[in-house]
């Protein structure tokens, strides 16, 4: 640790890198302002450029921390908002001691950026080694930077969403979440690469722009030399985007409308912790939910995560709540509680964060076990070996960990709904094998409230509406506080199908909306996309041509030795 320690603060500190840290500072606030609440999408086609400019042709180690710093600097700002969750541990501060809680927020938040910045470090040292690799300036040598470089970076993301269970959050890719425009063409080969391809065509463009600069700048001009780079890097763009767009205009809503009732009852996190304040709960989601279904024949209602924060199938209070309201609805009633399997073993006894569907005769089906949790959320991470962890947690304890991918059935019309809890809903690999066991509907309950009114619940539905592209299922988003509405199969979410108001016209608010959701019928084959059936083999590629050109420069170094500096131009 002091080791990596004296390096990053002579990383940080040499005169020569203070070009180079400006340079990556700058691609890393570029980043920043392409995700929500900014949404600047358009800027990732050129926020790359001032990293591969700071990195190019630096030993390995400088190009680590110069793609470090720029991670560091995007990761920092773009999750800032996790102060809100983080402090939640600390429940005598944030009463007690604002600033102080504050201040512990900020360390947790630099923390992982820390870490998270470590993925684009690797992105930085292939940058430098790969441009001491590729300096003659051929449009062979140029076209396999591209083609490399651009293979990294999809690989690093892939990397990210899967090391200590991920964070696949605010790629590079998700910024191109759009209804319309050029961004919605670009997001439709989601359904063959996932959102990885979406990332390799914007850093390919980003790099085509910055090597077609370079190779003007060395010939004075454009010359009469073909300057391939440019034509291949807008080519691919261009063909990306056509496929896409072909796809909007083949769009075509399918199957039978499913009536669909969204109950956003935006309980503040420090209510829905406290049990004494369940009876407020409870009745916050009657009266919404009366309102809804005395105006309106909903099919299904939505309550969102942990709507029922206790044991719902033992509470006899929240199960009469529910059994009201299907009773007088006629209608399935899916609900976010809390679950327990052998209860009152203690040894045996596992507890859940769950989904469960009340159908119109009052029969609970079989629940959904959360499978995928959260971090220092729902499970304190080597808690055995390191039990302080327990104290810089927003929980007093872990959940299990669900294992069945439990579909919940409705009969009529025949629709079989995939259950995605909280934060499920950004993993890709959950949709996708929902959808391959036969999922025709993607819901999402989430509670959002402990981001606040901050970026996070706008970043959330930002990188989930790609699960609705890759699999082209339509999804239905609950959520406690956040973005509660329908997104159709090319990941549109219309005005009129979220729930959204208020003096500001934004989500954060308390209400609920009736829609039409149009959902391929259950039982029916239909075709599966690419990436369903194959899943992330466009990153799998990436990875691994990444990893074999980096074997190969590991043994061209031992024999020949290092590319010579000279050959290639650094900033300073």
């Amino acid at each position: 640790m002091n080791a990596i320690a004296r390096h990053l603060w002579h990383s940080i500190t040499r005169p020569d890198l203070a070009l180079p840290r400006f340079l990556a500072v700058a691609s890393g606030a570029l980043l920043v302002l392409a995700f929500p609440k900014f949404d600047l999408g358009f800027v990732t086609g050129f926020a790359l450029i001032p990293l591969f400019y700071a990195a190019r042709g630096r030993s390995a180690r400088e190009g680590f921390w110069i793609g470090w710093l720029a991670g560091f600097v995007f990761f920092f700002f773009v999750f800032n908002w996790i102060w809100h969750v983080s402090s939640g541990g600390w429940p005598a501060l944030e009463q007690f001691m604002a600033a102080l809680t504050w201040v512990w927020g900020q360390a947790v938040v630099a923390l992982l950026a820390a870490y998270l910045a470590v993925y684009f470090g690797l992105w930085g040292a292939t940058v430098a080694a790969a441009t001491r690799r590729f300096s003659s300036g051929s449009i062979g040598a140029n076209l396999a930077l591209m083609l490399l470089l651009s293979a990294a970076w999809a690989g690093q993301e892939w990397l990210r969403g899967w090391v200590i269970t991920g964070f696949p959050w605010n790629k590079l890719g998700d910024s191109q979440h759009a209804n319309s425009g050029a961004a919605l063409g670009l997001a439709q080969i989601a359904d063959i690469t996932g959102v990885y391809g979406i990332s390799f065509v914007l850093c390919l463009f980003n790099l085509g722009i910055v090597l077609t600069v370079e190779k003007f700048r060395r010939d004075r001009g454009f010359g009469r030399r073909p300057h391939a780079e440019l034509f291949v890097a807008i080519g691919l763009t261009l063909l990306a985007w056509n496929y896409g767009m072909r796809a909007v205009l083949r769009y075509q809503p399918g199957g039978e409308p499913l009536t669909v009732t969204l109950i956003q009852p935006n309980i503040p996190q420090e209510v829905k912790e406290d049990k004494a304040a369940l009876e407020q709960s409870r009745k916050k989601l009657r009266e919404l939910t009366e309102a809804a279904i005395s105006v309106s024949k909903p099919q299904l209602i939505l309550w969102p995560e942990t709507a029922i924060p206790n044991l719902f199938r033992y509470d006899k209070d929240s199960f009469e709540t529910v059994s009201n309201i299907v009773t007088r609805s006629r209608a399935y009633l899916l609900t976010g509680s809390f679950d327990v399997e052998n209860l009152g073993t203690p040894k045996k006894q596992r507890d859940y964060n769950a989904v469960l569907l009340v159908q119109p005769n009052l029969h609970i089906q079989k629940p959904y076990w959360k499978m995928h949790l959260v971090p220092f959320g729902e499970y304190v991470p080597l808690k055995d070996w390191l039990p302080f962890m327990k104290y810089v947690t927003p929980i007093p304890g872990s959940w299990d960990t669900g294992t069945e991918y439990t579909l919940q059935r409705l009969d009529s019309p025949p629709v079989n709904i995939a259950p995605l809890i909280c934060f499920e809903d950004t993993f890709a690999y959950l949709s996708r094998n929902f959808v391959r066991r036969g999922a025709t509907l993607l819901v999402n309950v989430t509670n959002d409230g402990w981001f606040k009114e901050s970026a996070g619940a706008y970043q959330h539905a930002a990188c989930a509406i790609f699960r609705a592209i890759e699999t082209r299922t339509p999804m239905i988003r609950c959520a406690n506080n956040g973005l509660s509405g329908y997104v159709d199969t090319l990941g549109r979410i219309d005005k009129d199908n979220y729930i959204h108001g208020g003096p500001n016209d934004d989500i954060f608010i308390t209400g609920w909306k009736t829609l039409p959701v149009p959902v391929p019928p259950a039982g029916v084959a239909r075709p599966l996309t690419f990436y369903v059936r194959y899943g992330d083999v466009f990153a799998f590629a990436c990875i691994g041509l990444t990893l074999l050109w980096a074997v190969g420069e590991i043994i061209l170094r031992r024999r020949f030795g290092h590319p010579k500096a000279q050959e290639t131009q650094k900033v300073r």
